[in-house]
């Protein structure tokens, strides 16, 4: 009787997995400063569209590529991301580590920075770091922004990266 009990224990529990969320928890700290650096750089968390046993994992997007285009304006419109993507290639590019960092050093400026098909329109500061972390998801992801004299993250909606804009 006890192994039978010790047997349902264990199948049990197969089920009972933690909850991989660390990514998406780290989505609210800001970035490391780059010294005196112009950059835009933050985290990038792939949350699943899967949910499970009340989970809907969060890792952290490795290996995943960021682009930034230079803007005129703040993308505001699929349109306005298409307009800018498509004109010509991206200036800048990074590959986002293990722990999901990326970090892109850009003069100052607006930027349009891009990961999997989701873009932030970002305003770059002159020897400064603005955190851009990125909640990516299967359709337009979220994000939170924050300037260089911010101690706050100001959530953020994304716009779609059309998939023939996307760098090969």
């Amino acid at each position: 009787m006890f192994r039978e009990l010790g047997a349902m224990a264990v199948a049990g529990c197969l089920a009972c997995s933690p909850c991989e969320r660390t990514a998406c928890e780290a989505l609210s700290q800001r970035a490391s400063a780059g010294g005196r650096e112009s950059r835009v750089a933050g985290i990038l968390a792939s949350e699943s569209d899967a949910v499970a046993n009340d989970c809907q994992e969060c890792s952290f997007a490795a290996a995943q590529q960021v682009y930034a285009w230079p803007v005129d304006a703040p993308a505001k419109t699929s349109a306005d991301v298409r307009a800018a993507t498509t004109a010509t290639p991206p200036l800048a590019k990074a590959t986002s580590s293990a722990d999901g960092r990326y970090a892109l050093a850009l003069d100052s400026g607006i930027y349009l920075v891009c990961a999997h098909i989701s873009c932030f329109s970002v305003t770059v500061f002159g020897g400064r770091t603005t955190t851009l972390n990125m909640r990516l998801i299967n359709g337009p992801s979220s994000g939170f922004l924050g300037l260089p004299d911010s101690s706050n993250l100001t959530r953020v909606e994304g716009l779609e990266l059309p998939l023939e804009a996307v760098p090969r």
